[in-house]
């Protein structure tokens, strides 16, 4: 159910409008229901920014691909005499943000493990029992694990060849992904006799190997901010149904739509029974560098704590680009206290950033009367 949670209150006789949504990590729901009438005011101060040191005043916008792949089974009788079963798992990656840390060169489960299969079935020609990883389309995946089938006498030497790419694989994301772990075990007890259709498993290998994934270009007036991004975030199994989700971000609406298109496009090329959908995707919000509840906000910063604030623009989602939409006269700037590790389990909040973070909200507010 999607509500608005809206309630006017008197702060030392300023007139002060508060707005709380829901669902905003699952699709920006709530500000996406809201209408022009329930809005008022000169300024809006967004409270979901991650750093107690930098003001937002600008992000992406995004858009969610789904795609459904009709899964087709044959017996592994037909294709073994005497199969052993391989279950290669990963785990350990930092994952992080699908936006703000897409950048950072974090490994993606789903890429890597793509990138195991594909040279195994290309050099081996393994098949494939199952594969499942990843979660919230938001998130860069951290885990993922897939089953293979081969024949017995055939297992050390793909599982010697795996192992090189592994290797491999460990050398290449190096410091970044110091818990990667990837095991291979054999497992004896089973109770599924198919394996994925010979076309469907290496038609769906080509796509997940060449799937794009990470920044795709960055931003050419603000340095460092990337400007267009896709990440492979999910692929699971529903009944008869590979499901794999994806989303796209950029910071300008034609290339949003033209990544989106792209991979929409991949897709296509498998020639499989394959049906697509995309999410209505929400706006991006372009930076204002000049206006008055920025300048009013950098001042307020300097005099409390001393020195300037760091003032940016995030390849990732805001309610404030939704709401620039809809009340697009109104200035806004997004701040908050520090959190870390978000979109990961070990997301935290720093208490004392907390505090730090209200005393320059209230001061704020005393300036804009």
């Amino acid at each position: 159910m999607k509500k608005i949670y809206k309630q006017q209150i008197n702060l030392d006789s300023i007139a002060i409008d508060l707005l709380f949504t829901v669902e905003e990590e699952t699709g920006l729901y709530g500000a996406l229901s809201i209408d022009k009438d329930m809005i008022e005011g000169d300024y809006l101060i967004n409270l979901d920014s991650e750093n107690d040191e930098e003001f937002t005043i600008g992000c992406a916008g995004g858009i969610n691909t789904w795609a459904d792949i009709k899964l087709n089974y044959e017996e592994i009788s037909d294709y073994f005499k005497d199969p052993i079963f391989i279950k290669i798992s990963l785990e350990g990656l930092n994952g992080g943000h699908s936006g703000t840390d897409i950048n950072k060169g974090r490994g993606n489960s789903i890429k890597i493990l793509s990138n195991i299969l594909w040279k195994s079935n290309n050099k081996h020609s393994i098949s494939l029992q199952s594969i499942r990883g990843g979660n919230k389309l938001n998130a860069i995946p951290r885990e993922v694990q897939s089953i293979i089938v081969v024949e017995k006498e055939r297992e050390p030497i793909i599982k010697t060849f795996i192992s090189e790419i592994i290797s491999e694989i460990k050398k290449q994301l190096g410091e970044k992904e110091p818990n990667l772990q990837i095991k291979l075990d054999v497992i004896k007890d089973i109770n599924n006799n198919r394996i994925f259709a010979k076309d469907l498993k290496n038609k769906l290998l080509d796509i997940l190997y060449i799937f794009p994934n990470g920044p795709i270009s960055m931003h050419q007036e603000i340095q460092g901010l990337v400007h267009t991004s896709t990440n492979l975030a999910a692929i699971k199994i529903e009944e008869n149904v590979i499901k794999i989700g994806s989303s796209q971000r950029s910071v300008n609406k034609f290339s949003q739509i033209l990544i989106q298109e792209r991979v929409e496009a991949l897709f296509n090329l498998a020639d499989l029974d394959i049906t697509v959908t995309r999410s209505a995707g929400y706006p991006g919000w372009d930076p204002n560098f000049n206006s008055t509840l920025l300048k009013i906000s950098k001042e307020t910063y300097n005099e409390l704590f001393n020195h300037e604030v760091k003032v940016k623009a995030i390849h990732a989602g805001l309610e404030c680009g939704v709401l620039k939409k809809i009340v697009p006269n109104t200035e806004m700037i997004s701040l908050g206290p520090n959190v870390i590790g978000g979109h990961t389990p070990d997301e935290r909040l720093q208490v004392k950033s907390v505090s730090k973070t209200w005393n320059l909200l209230l001061r704020i507010l005393e300036k804009l009367q």
